[in-house]
């Protein structure tokens, strides 16, 4: 029997859910593929390594990624779109519930519609 480390993660997703995937897994879980002599687990981890953090990772441009083998226009495409579709969840759902409601839902909204900013905004609640 396999262990859960032992798993690909789309395997490991299917068998302990989706929150049991390390940042790691996540990211090659997305990426789908990895490139010639790299498998996707080690070019996510690489990419993770690069840019810090996941944060790092989905609010970096393009420019940042050119320095990053493996990542061309399609794999950083799909990346951003990943960021946005994020976004567009947190905007939908603080529609329908209060985003005031407590202070981790104020956060969370006020972060998917700040992310990506390059300058600093002041918000007043």
């Amino acid at each position: 029997m396999d262990t859960l480390d032992e798993l690909l993660p789309r395997e490991k997703m299917l068998r302990s859910g989706i929150a049991s995937l390390s940042d790691v897994e996540l990211l090659a879980l997305f990426l789908r593929t990895g490139t010639p002599g790299k498998d996707v687990m080690t070019l996510a981890k690489e990419i993770l390594q690069h840019f810090g953090s996941l944060y790092g990772l989905l609010s970096a441009d393009f420019a940042q990624f050119r320095g990053v083998n493996g990542i061309g226009l399609a794999k950083f495409a799909q990346l951003k779109g990943i960021a946005e579709l994020a976004r567009r969840y947190y905007s939908v759902r603080m529609n329908e519930e209060s985003a005031l409601l407590s202070p981790e839902m104020t956060r969370e909204f006020l972060q998917s519609q700040l992310t990506g900013e390059e300058r600093e905004i002041f918000l007043v609640i």
